[in-house]
């Protein structure tokens, strides 16, 4: 008895649908509600409420849409208009207006279609965004709406449907709503007998839950037009390449033996939510299949099978993570989204702006100091290293002279404007191994023009470094270039035979590594500290040797170098697409000399940059290439109706 008692409770409160029985076909025959009024009271109450509060919260968002609305257009920043509401009674609605005066007198008993002339310079990005619904929380404080039900109908709409669509006045029997299961399920040109399926089954099932899904549902859908891939990604390759490294360290949280930066999950968080919205709209999901894909997941499994046999197993858990959120996942990231195809135009304008904005802004105090008689120091921006900086103006160098050869008007001013900038900047590290990758990635991006072009940049190369050796920079002299090379592979036979001696080192390290990115944690400890010469190797491939052992150098090598096969032997069609993939390559090439002069990946803005620039390279072999693109099907897809 008290079970009845309690399912008939929840019922009448509406938490939990089927309340009534459901017929087992997909259009119920009837639509009859149960009569439910402490449900309905606390529904309104609450509807109400969250009205009046997102009114006050977004007041001056309103306030700003309103004066744009009259700003862009002749006409009031509200839209009045009648609609059909419960029960078929009539009610003004509230909008933003997106559509010019007069324009619903022209339009008469159809549906707009987005390419007419009828909407106002803003009205396409209010639609969009659904920020010209945002007045309608009046109507729901007013009680004629609700924030979850089927939308409301244009009254020219309702005698054609009525009499078209069998039961079509079911839909009536709720308060309509700003959004609802039609309008997460399918969308504004869902045809109406469809729509009437989505509102019925609303009605029939309608409950507190439910009401809460579909609101959040509509939250990812918004937030996914709003945080795309490209503009979280952007945002996080601007942010680590401006930010000095006193606030990385600020942002770097402590949670009992592990030390997580939030900017290191920016990637994976932006897969999630990419996952979760695709999930949401009940769309298939799949992942591009490259020829890069199985040495990047060895690379990562010999590391994840080397952890028990390292020194530390909780600091190679933690380097781990850093190659799957920082590299892994941004490969994937890119290479799967619209940074590639559509988009690729946004992400390389914020790496060059970043990195153009970087060095300029370390370039110009160094200038003062030495107009002053201080000297004048290597630019290095906000990465301390030169030769980090260098890494990173080689990947952006040629990708911003190849969007500046296909752009036009004030756009290939800029871009060359950045091009140029970027090449300053460069050649003001001083360093002598980021010149001449300098010098490689511009003679493979100029390769394709001819012998020419290539020897223009090997002559400018040597003009550019004996005028900097005449000028006195003693660095520069190919005899001092020689004696610095000797001594840093001194230095690296050093440190590999301290290694080989350590006592606390397990016997296998040589062959399973010591762990990803241990040997940095290493050098903090107390018996490497002060130890001469430091515990550093300056070569990210004796690096990841050490870390990752043989097997593991072998996939990275495999992966770098497969990568760099597939864009140089994969002919492109398309113009802007080729010379992308070329100055890709290009930037690549450079980074790939570098990386044996530097431990570029133990560097965060290194890392991003260089798994999405082979992302990018891959990428667009994958979707210009010939034939057709291989990929994996992650999740099916259920097409709406």
């Amino acid at each position: 008895m008290s079970r009845r008692l309690w399912r008939a409770a929840r019922a009448w409160l509406g938490l939990r649908p089927g309340a009534t029985p459901v017929a087992r076909r997909i259009m119920p025959s009837t639509c009859a509600l149960p009569d439910r009024p402490i449900f309905d009271r606390l529904a309104r109450l609450a509807t109400a409420l969250a009205a009046a509060a997102g009114l006050a919260l977004l007041a001056p968002l309103m306030l700003l849409i309103a004066l744009a609305v009259r700003l862009t257009s002749p006409g009031p920043a509200l839209y009045r208009g009648a609609r059909v509401g419960r029960d078929r009674r009539l009610f003004t609605i509230y909008k933003f207006r997106t559509m010019k005066v007069g324009s619903e007198r022209r339009i008469g008993g159809r549906l707009v279609r987005q390419d007419e002339d009828h909407f106002t310079a803003i009205g396409p990005f209010l639609r969009r965004y659904r920020l010209d619904e945002l007045p309608q929380l009046f109507n729901v404080l007013r009680g004629d709406m609700a924030l979850v039900g089927p939308r409301p109908l244009r009254p020219v709409f309702l005698e054609r449907h009525l009499a078209d669509i069998p039961g079509y006045g079911r839909r009536f029997a709720v308060r309509p709503g700003i959004t609802g299961l039609a309008q997460v399920r399918g969308g504004y040109y869902t045809r109406p007998r469809h729509k009437l399926l989505y509102d019925v089954l609303y009605i029939r099932r309608r409950s507190a839950r439910l009401d809460l899904g579909l609101i959040g549902l509509t939250f990812v859908r918004l937030l996914s037009r709003i945080f795309t891939t490209t503009l979280l990604f952007g945002w996080l390759l601007v942010t680590v390449l401006l930010l000095p490294p006193a606030v990385h360290r600020a942002l770097t949280l402590r949670l009992g033996g592990f030390e997580v930066n939030p900017l290191y999950l920016v990637p994976p968080l932006t897969v999630l939510f990419h996952l979760l919205r695709r999930r949401a709209e009940r769309a298939r999901t799949t992942a591009l299949r490259t020829p890069v894909d199985l040495p990047l997941v060895g690379f990562l499994g010999v590391s994840a099978l080397a952890l028990p046999f390292g020194p530390d197993p909780l600091a190679s858990l933690r380097g781990l993570g850093w190659y799957v959120c920082n590299g892994a996942v941004v490969f994937g990231l890119v290479l799967n989204s619209r940074m590639v195809t559509t988009a690729r135009g946004p992400l390389i304008g914020a790496l060059v702006a970043a990195t153009a904005a970087m060095g300029l802004l370390d370039l110009g105090p160094r200038l003062a100091g030495a107009l002053a008689g201080e000297g004048f120091g290597r630019v290095s921006g906000t990465l301390v290293s030169p030769i980090l900086f260098a890494t990173v103006v080689v990947l952006a160098l040629p990708l911003a002279l190849s969007r500046g050869r296909h752009a036009r008007g004030a756009a290939r001013v800029a871009w060359r404007l950045g091009a140029a900038a970027l090449l300053i900047t460069g050649v003001a590290t001083l360093t002598r191994s980021g010149v001449l990758a300098g010098a490689l990635a511009l003679a493979v991006y100029l390769a394709p023009r001819g012998r020419r072009a290539v020897l223009g940049v090997g002559l400018g190369f040597a003009l550019l470094v004996g005028g900097l050796a005449g000028l006195g920079d003693a660095r520069l002299q190919p005899k001092r270039a020689v004696i610095d090379v000797q001594r840093v592979v001194e230095r690296q036979q050093a440190v590999l035979a301290a290694l080989d001696a350590d006592p606390a080192l397990p016997d296998l390290h040589w062959m399973t590594g010591v762990g990803p990115r241990v040997l940095g944690r290493l050098a903090q400890r107390d018996g490497w500290r002060d130890h001469k010469p430091p515990l550093e190797l300056h070569s990210m491939y004796l690096t990841i040797l050490v870390d990752h052992g043989p097997l593991g150098l072998v996939f990275f090598l495999g992966f770098l170098l497969g990568g760099l096969r597939t864009m140089a032997r994969t002919p492109v069609a398309d113009p802007p697409a080729r010379d992308d993939l070329r100055a890709s390559l290009a930037g690549l090439c450079g980074c790939a000399l570098l990386f044996g002069v530097s431990d570029g990946l133990y560097a965060l803005p290194v890392a991003l940059l260089f798994f999405a620039a082979m992302a990018l390279g891959v990428g667009l072999a994958a979707h210009h290439g010939p034939g057709p693109r291989a990929v994996y099907r992650i999740a099916r897809r259920h097409e709406p109706l």
